[in-house]
């Protein structure tokens, strides 16, 4: 059953609804806008708001408004006595009201507008689903094995993804995903350069202007090679974004574009572990005319992160290797190839390329890693 919120100042209303709809869809109530706003935050996958429009302290126009910026895909149903033609059509245009409702109300019909409402919610989430999991997750099987190409640059764009997914937790972007997508593919954008570039970018030596025209080079190759696969082009911005601010210091105009930029350059120029070392003053010049949100952010969470506790380092033969093993040390062969750098979260790919490796190139060393400690 999908979860649907109703909200009323009227509690009488609310528990004769209640009674009504309790078989049919998972429900909460609220007799106030911060009540629901309180219930919605602690339950994110509630499908349908009903709120009545009007409530003391907070109208319901006003919770919804507040709502959708807490959780965009959320839908709401206005249940009113009173509104003016104009309020309505500008509320639904802007995407804060799905459908308006004059009060008295049936029960009958209301339902039928809630089953609409949650068919919109499933709708947008399907597609949600689809850029989250389906797309994404064929895009990192691709990037795992890229990783035996640019070991280092892999591994730094699978720190940049763990950090942007703490960060998240506090920002709730709703179009995260494009984030997620877009720090995954950031090590092609540098590959598609010179070796000599990209040999002066690992290094942060100084980049003359050739360089720089060089760089925004291959950020235009790689935007036109985005271009070509559908919805990952939206995610080419971010990475051009993230490239102009690196060569430039051009500021992104968006905040997915932001997040991400910041990201990289934590762990690009700095680690997380010694990011904390820059004072605060540093970080917000470095980034002066960024969104406050994600400053705050940012520095909330290295300012109050602690080190795990539920994980292990320990040291063991190539052949023991599992997915979701951090590497704690460069993985070199025998010969002395680099195969994957420190950091590098190991996954069922890698373990597949590494079983087609150690055929034909031994690795003897243990490999220091860490893991999951289990309850």
């Amino acid at each position: 059953m999908r979860k649907v919120l109703l909200v009323d100042d009227d509690a009488n209303l609310l528990s004769g609804l209640k009674r009504h709809f309790r078989k049919k869809y998972s429900l909460f109530t609220a007799t106030s806008g911060a009540e629901a706003l309180k219930i919605a935050n602690e339950n994110e996958d509630i499908a349908v708001v009903v709120s009545d429009m009007s409530m003391p302290e907070m109208t319901g126009l006003e919770f919804l408004k507040k709502l959708k910026v807490q959780n965009k895909s959320i839908i709401g149903i206005m249940l009113t006595g009173n509104i003016d033609q104009q309020t309505a059509v500008d509320a639904i245009n802007e995407g804060e009201i799905f459908r308006f409702l004059k009060k008295p109300c049936d029960s009958d019909a209301l339902s039928k507008v809630i089953d609409s409402a949650i068919k919109q919610f499933n709708l947008i989430n399907a597609e949600k689903e689809l850029l989250e999991s389906t797309l994404a997750g064929s895009l990192k099987f691709l990037v795992d094995l890229f990783a035996f190409t640019a070991p280092r640059e892999s591994a730094q764009a699978g720190q940049v993804r763990e950090l942007v997914m703490q960060y998240q937790k506090n920002l709730l972007l709703e179009n995260f995903w494009q984030v997620n997508l877009a720090a995954m593919l950031l090590p092609f954008s540098n590959f598609i350069a010179s070796e000599e570039l990209q040999e002066k970018r690992r290094q942060k030596l100084p980049l003359n202007a050739d360089d720089i025209q060089e760089a925004k080079d291959s950020l235009g190759v790689m935007n036109g090679l985005l271009q070509n696969i559908p919805r990952v082009n939206e995610v080419s911005s971010l990475i051009n974004d993230n490239g102009l601010f690196d060569l430039e210091g051009v500021i992104p105009q968006n905040m997915e574009s932001q997040l991400l930029t910041i990201t990289n350059y934590i762990v690009s120029e700095t680690s997380s572990e010694t990011f904390l070392s820059t004072k605060k003053q540093e970080f917000l010049d470095k980034f002066q005319g960024f969104d406050e949100r994600i400053l705050d952010t940012v520095w909330h969470y290295h300012a109050n992160s602690t080190t795990a506790e539920d994980v292990e380092t320990i040291s063991l033969p190539i052949g023991l290797l599992e997915a979701d093993y951090r590497l704690m040390e460069d993985l070199i062969s025998d010969a002395g190839r680099l195969l994957l750098a420190k950091d590098t979260v190991i996954s069922a790919a890698h373990l597949k390329k590494i079983e087609k490796i150690i055929e034909v190139e031994k690795i003897s060393n243990p490999i220091t890693v860490q893991r999951q400690v289990s309850d």
